[in-house]
């Protein structure tokens, strides 16, 4: 088999319709940025929209692209780790179907977890671009400064769906973490640091998602109980 660099994983739960989109979308950015070893986990969790039937079809049509299903949904975090533990990448990474964060910044989010271990998206760094409505922007700044303040964190955004990692930092990382859906995207960058890794965070351009699966009133009480969790669970710093 030929060597791959790179595995991109594209967790999937009721995205039929955007999934080509993406695939299509992330070959363009690996390719022009002369990556061309790579492939495209499609790592579908259960949906109910016809999303397995398309990643299929899609698996079919191009070569690069794979598919990891289960029949029932596990949670986002569960599913970028078994896609994540069924690829053949030397550097492995993630970006939401939706392509909220654009996806021509994964060749300098590869290349800087291919140099610290483990690499994220900020959509607060002074050079981001950032497009969200209010709501959900105060949210955002609220938990991440929580965080920080509560779990001692040094990052400036845990929850960008668009993060990268060494292959053996990802399967450690995966086996370490407990927490199975958004709140997963915090606790390991929280494990990372614990463990002496200097995350990497690179500025993006990022569009909230109108028809986002993220539900704002149920989300953000779990969100803010997640982080009691992982304090009870990780402690401080």
């Amino acid at each position: 088999m030929a060597r791959i660099s790179a595995s991109i994983v594209v967790p999937a739960y009721n995205q039929k319709d955007k999934l080509e989109g993406c695939v299509l979308a992330v070959q363009q950015s690996l390719k022009a940025a002369g990556i061309n070893d790579f492939e495209v986990i499609i790592a579908e969790d259960g949906s109910r929209d016809g999303s397995f039937e398309e990643a299929k079809r899609l698996w079919r049509k191009y070569p690069f692209v794979k598919v990891s299903h289960v029949n029932k949904k596990t949670g986002r975090g569960s599913a970028v780790c078994r896609g994540f533990y069924e690829s053949s990448g030397d550097v492995v990474a993630y970006i939401d179907a939706d392509q909220a964060t654009e996806t021509s910044h994964l060749p300098a989010l590869l290349a800087a977890a291919k140099k610290t271990g483990i690499a994220t998206g900020s959509r607060y760094l002074r050079t981001s671009n950032t497009s969200r409505g209010v709501r959900r922007l105060l949210f955002s700044r609220v938990f991440n400064w929580l965080v920080r303040i509560i779990l001692g964190s040094k990052v400036s955004d845990h929850q960008c769906g668009f993060k990268a990692f060494r292959k053996n930092v990802a399967k450690d990382l995966c086996a370490r973490a407990r927490e199975k859906h958004w709140l997963w995207d915090t606790e390991v960058l929280v494990l990372a640091q614990k463990q002496g890794l200097t995350v990497s965070e690179i500025p993006v351009v990022w569009r909230e998602q109108g028809n986002t699966t993220v539900r704002l009133k149920n989300d953000i009480w779990e969100m803010f109980w997640g982080i009691i969790r992982l304090r009870q669970r990780l402690g401080r710093g």
